[in-house]
């Protein structure tokens, strides 16, 4: 028998798991790269807040700049994937602060929990600065939900005689606003400070029969303005 084959024969399959596998192991390693980058832009941007280096952000998650680049081509891709978790915690306390019967509770929480994020999170106050404007302007789908979702609430909170006349949901964005001037620098200091504060806002725009308790955490005030102020 001739040693050469015939050309009509079946050829023999050809084994591509190793392709396969090659490539499962890049998408893999690819995710962990990005979970890598997410986990250090965390931390790093709560600590320094969002002008934190990218660099810095790289070297701290063990991988080169241009891996960080592909992937989140710009800063703003990153903060906004770190920011994701923030924003759904607001989106969830929203939705909560809506389905509870005591729509003065439900103010309440919503106001304590954003203002207690601005508080130990540096980088919280930073994304409202640099990305709500662009959210006013172009009229996106959360902040249009956000401001349906306030009004709802302080009518519910009217309704049920829980707020003074005259409240309205732009007086719950100051007070969000008012608080982001108390904190900063020191987490425990930021959240003390701004727990009174807040207390202090909802005493006022509540009604009278309202009550309202103070925290009962000091605040040295010579620290605090010294932090603030430089």
């Amino acid at each position: 028998m001739s040693a050469v084959r015939s050309h009509n024969a079946v050829p023999e399959p050809r084994d591509d798991s190793s392709g396969g596998n090659a490539q499962r192991a890049l998408r893999a390693d690819a995710e962990h790269n990005r979970e890598r980058i997410l986990v250090a832009a965390r931390e790093l941007v709560r600590r320094d807040g969002i002008d934190v280096p990218l660099a810095t952000i790289a070297r701290r998650a063990g991988v080169g700049v241009a891996t960080l680049y592909r992937r989140f081509p710009t800063r703003n891709d990153l903060i906004a994937a770190v920011y994701a978790e923030q924003r759904q915690r607001c989106i969830d306390v929203l939705h909560a602060s809506m389905r509870d019967p005591d729509a003065w509770r439900g103010l309440c929480s919503l106001i304590s929990t954003v203002c207690s994020i601005q508080a130990v999170d540096q980088g919280f106050n930073g994304i409202l600065a640099t990305q709500l404007p662009d959210a006013i302007d172009a009229k996106h789908d959360d902040y249009l939900f956000a401001l349906d979702s306030l009004d709802q609430l302080v009518s519910a909170a009217h309704a049920q005689r829980r707020l003074r006349l005259g409240v309205t949901g732009t007086d719950v964005l100051l007070i969000v606003l008012a608080n982001s001037a108390v904190v900063g620098g020191d987490r425990r200091r930021s959240l003390a400070a701004s727990r009174r504060l807040v207390a202090h806002l909802l005493a006022g725009i509540g009604a009278p029969e309202t009550l309202v308790s103070l925290p009962t955490e000091d605040i040295v005030l010579d620290d605090l303005v010294r932090e603030r102020l430089g």
